[in-house]
């Protein structure tokens, strides 16, 4: 079920913790997700699990 389909969730502070799952969340519920993060790696970390989804 993709509940979200074409929306598109911005998320701050997406790299990690709360974040990160919130990312997560959308992504499988069919959000294109904006990750915003001070850390490049935990981004292309995030970004990866996404892309795996």
């Amino acid at each position: 079920m993709q509940k979200l389909r074409d929306k598109i969730a911005i998320i701050t502070g997406g790299g990690t913790g709360i974040g990160k799952a919130a990312c997560l969340d959308f992504a499988k519920n069919g959000a294109h997700v904006v990750i915003i993060e001070n850390i490049e790696a935990n981004v292309n970390s995030v970004a990866e699990e996404i892309s795996a989804l």
